[in-house]
C-alpha cells in the first residue's frame, strides 16, 4: 500500500496541544459523535504526557456527513470553534467527546454555560454559520490526504495505517510515535 501523505500541511490556525516546534506531530481528523475518536482521548492524553517535550498532537474537524447516526456533527464542530475564538477550544473539545453519545442542542446550550460563552453571540454565530468555512478546511485538507473515517492519523506527515479497534489504532499509532516518519 502505498504512504499517504497530510496534503495539509500544519498551519497556525490549527488546534495543537505540546510543544512548538515539535520532533513528533501528530494530526488526528476526527468528529464528536465518534465513539473511537472519544474513546482514544485517555491514550492521547498519556501519549503527550509520557512522550513531552517530543510530541505536539494537532486536532482537525472531520464531521461526518448528518445522518440518524451522526445527526449534530457539523454543529459540535462550530461549537468547538465558537469556543475556540475564545481561547476554550481544548475544554470544549474535551467536554464533546466525553459526551459524544448524547450531543444535540440542548447538550450544546450546557457548553455554553459550562465554559462560560455567551450564549445569544454563540447562538447568533451558529445559525449563520459562521465557523462553517473553518471546519470545511479541515474537511477538504482531510479529503485531500485520504481521510475516509474517524478516527484517521498522520504522524510527521505520513498517515499511519490504523485498525478498525481502539486496540488496533492504539498499537498502530503506538509503533508511529516509536519509530516515526522521517519528513523528505
Amino acid at each position: 500500500m502505498a504512504e499517504v501523505k497530510l496534503a495539509q500541511p500544519l498551519r497556525a490556525e490549527d488546534h495543537t496541544m505540546g510543544p512548538h516546534p515539535a520532533t513528533i506531530n501528530v494530526v488526528e481528523y476526527g468528529h464528536y459523535e465518534s465513539g473511537d475518536c472519544a474513546g482514544l482521548q485517555p491514550y492521547l492524553r498519556e501519549l503527550l504526557r509520557t512522550h513531552q517535550p517530543a510530541v505536539r498532537l494537532t486536532f482537525r474537524h472531520f464531521p461526518l456527513p448528518v445522518t440518524t447516526v451522526h445527526p449534530h456533527t457539523m454543529l459540535a464542530a462550530e461549537m468547538a470553534e465558537a469556543a475556540a475564538v475564545r481561547g476554550r477550544f481544548w475544554p470544549v473539545h474535551e467536554w464533546l467527546l466525553d459526551h459524544h453519545g448524547s450531543i444535540n442542542r440542548d447538550t450544546l446550550h450546557q457548553v455554553e454555560m459550562l465554559f462560560d460563552l455567551p450564549p445569544e453571540a454563540i447562538g447568533l454565530e451558529l445559525s449563520q454559520q459562521i465557523y462553517r468555512a473553518r471546519v470545511m478546511r479541515d474537511v477538504i485538507g482531510g479529503r485531500r490526504s485520504g481521510v475516509l473515517r474517524t478516527p484517521t492519523f498522520f504522524v510527521n506527515g505520513e498517515r499511519v495505517n490504523t485498525g478498525t479497534s481502539l486496540d488496533d489504532i492504539i498499537h498502530d499509532l503506538s509503533f508511529a510515535i516509536e519509530q516515526p516518519p522521517q519528513w523528505t
